[in-house]
């Protein structure tokens, strides 16, 4: 048998079937078959002799907590059964337990279940996904969390599915399960006579997780004010910025609590629901301060974290371990300026490719040059190495079903997700286009934006409009820590012979803005004039013409397109490797 404090930690579990014991069985016991407790949490344990058979993963849970460890995952899967076990084990009402009643439980389906002496013991949030229930959280009375089932970030928010079709023009996110069930009752009992009730809802994986809150993007949108009540410290205010960061900025309020009152829970318990309810209504607009002391300064000098950088293909790897120290860092606005017809959506397209399946990062696209089939096409090829669009459509299909699994890869996550957003809606205005913008980076968590070109975008728009715009990208690119990529078009060259030199930034079209506001600008130009057979014909030559980062400015190694692979190079690589491909042209160097 194991010790009475093992067999009590145990116990904390519920038991959902009975079987025969192992160990029973061989002493030729337990004929009636039922010694073995089946626990929820997937621990084993025989009330008649011989203990735990086989340890819960609540047990382990538990030690794991008294470390201080965050909540662990109890390991058991979640069926209808499981739920209706707790419901004929437990009572909505909680009997007075942190203050709260049971309509207030009730609305959440939240259950209770107690001790001998009628304490509660455990309070068990049901979890919802597309409104129909995936999972529990639950919390003991030492404020300890286990979870069974599907509770993360693809569930609904708790309470969600109470109020999804609410016609309050006020949403309220709560710090967690106790506080919105709190700041609800509050609400509920103001507006009981009134007819209406306004959501409090909270995220099911804890306070400082903004990834739910950002899928819930759309239903929060709805709302014409959303106030947030984060918790009084560090982590509560933490936790405010990084919903910030995904929810309609200008709808977006803040319920600070007093000194004194942790969080809404303790306001309640305390008899300051009055006070708090006060506190709903004067609800402040969000404002980061953009003000910094110089000793946070000298805190953020010598926090020696890894600082967030974007790499390029390996056609680009000289250029960006010698001009860019490793890449392109967050946040920036990147010009890429190339005249018409030279080949840089080749460029562009291999470095999307680049960034889809070598980075962590999301990548939302607007390519106003192509449809979303052309650019699936144009991706796809690269990833197969073959050129789909010199291909008639029987041959293409025959070839695409050839390779669908392989392809897959290039369009979902191994989780299922999109890898990469295309912007499909183009003939909208320049506010339409924000919006679509903004929904990429806030509900599709894009962190890579690509406009290719900006011209096109700006068509209809005069040079004041022009710039607003600009102001607009710079403002989102530091408040949501982006890299937005620009291609830009240079103004009509006058002869042939302009296709032999490089041009400077200057000549970009458009407001002069576009070179202000650029935190790296990348010139390209490329002879098209030369015969195909000339192989500068294929020789992109590349220039740093602003560099924030380290001030580094200049030619940089030339690039090489190979016609047969429809693949980009180094071109001082790609000649040390095919020496015999260049002739007496060997020595050219893609500068002038």
């Amino acid at each position: 048998m194991q010790n009475n404090s093992e067999e009590m930690e145990f116990e904390r579990s519920y038991v959902i079937d009975h079987k025969q014991c192992p160990k029973c069985a061989e002493e030729g016991r337990d004929t009636s078959e039922d010694n073995l407790a089946i626990y929820a949490d997937g621990g084993e344990f025989c009330w008649a002799a011989h203990g735990i058979i086989k340890y819960s993963d609540t047990f382990k849970a538990l030690k794991d907590a008294e470390k201080n460890t965050e909540p662990m995952d109890v390991g058991a899967d979640f069926t209808l059964t499981t739920w209706e076990r707790i419901e004929k084990n437990s009572n909505i009402n909680p009997r007075g337990f942190r203050g709260l009643s049971k309509h207030t439980c009730d609305k959440y389906g939240v259950r209770h279940t107690f001790d001998s002496d009628g304490k509660v013991i455990m309070q068990y949030y049901p979890v919802t996904k597309k409104s129909e229930m995936s999972g529990i959280r639950w919390r003991d009375e030492e404020k300890r969390f286990y979870k069974i089932g599907e509770v993360g970030v693809n569930c609904d928010l708790f309470g969600f599915s109470s109020f999804y079709a609410s016609k309050s023009n006020t949403v309220v996110i709560a710090a967690g399960e106790i506080d919105t069930l709190s700041m609800y009752q509050i609400l509920s009992d103001y507006y009981k006579t009134k007819g209406f009730e306004v959501p409090v809802v909270c995220t099911t994986t804890g306070e400082g997780s903004y990834k739910q809150i950002q899928k819930h993007y759309n239903w929060f949108n709805e709302f014409e004010k959303i106030i947030v009540c984060p918790d009084q410290d560090e982590a509560g205010e933490k936790a405010l910025h990084k919903l910030a960061k995904v929810l309609p900025h200008d709808k977006l309020y803040v319920m600070r609590l007093p000194k004194g009152i942790n969080d809404i829970n303790d306001g309640l318990t305390e008899g300051h629901s009055a006070k708090l309810l006060d506190l709903y209504f004067k609800a402040s607009r969000y404002s980061p301060s953009g003000i910094l002391g110089s000793d946070t300064l000298f805190h953020n000098l010598y926090t020696f974290e890894n600082e967030c950088v974007l790499t390029l293909p390996d056609f680009f790897s000289k250029m960006q371990h010698e001009y860019l120290a490793g890449g392109i860092i967050f946040p920036s606005l990147v010009n890429i300026v190339a005249p018409s017809g030279i080949g840089k959506s080749t460029i562009l397209n291999e470095i999307i490719y680049h960034w889809i399946n070598n980075e962590p990062y999301t990548v939302g696209i607007l390519a106003l040059e192509s449809t979303d089939r052309e650019f699936s096409k144009l991706l796809a090829s690269r990833h197969l190495n073959r050129k789909l669009a010199g291909m008639d459509q029987e041959s293409a299909e025959e070839f695409l079903n050839t390779q669908k699994e392989y392809n897959r890869e290039l369009f979902f996550t191994e989780s299922g997700d999109p890898r990469f957003y295309f912007m499909e809606e183009l003939d909208g205005n320049i506010e339409r286009i924000q919006e679509l913008i903004l929904t990429m980076i806030l509900q599709c968590n894009c962190k890579v934006i690509v406009i290719d070109p900006l011209q096109d975008l700006f068509a209809g728009l005069d040079t004041k409009e022009e710039e607003v715009f600009l102001g607009w990208l710079k403002m989102i690119i530091k408040r949501y820590d982006l890299i937005i990529v620009c291609v830009n078009h240079i103004r009509k060259q006058d002869s042939k012979t302009d296709q032999t030199k490089m041009y400077t930034e200057s000549e970009i079209m458009g407001s002069s803005t576009i070179i202000k506001s650029s935190f790296l600008t990348i010139l390209l130009n490329r002879n098209k004039y030369l015969d195909k057979d000339d192989y500068r014909s294929n020789v992109t030559s590349v220039v740093i013409s602003k560099n924030r980062n380290t001030g580094l400015t200049g030619p940089c190694p030339s690039l090489y397109y190979d016609r047969n692979t429809h693949r980009l190079h180094d071109l001082d690589d790609y000649k040390k490797e095919f020496p015999d491909l260049f002739g007496e042209n060997s020595d050219y160097e893609g500068k002038e």
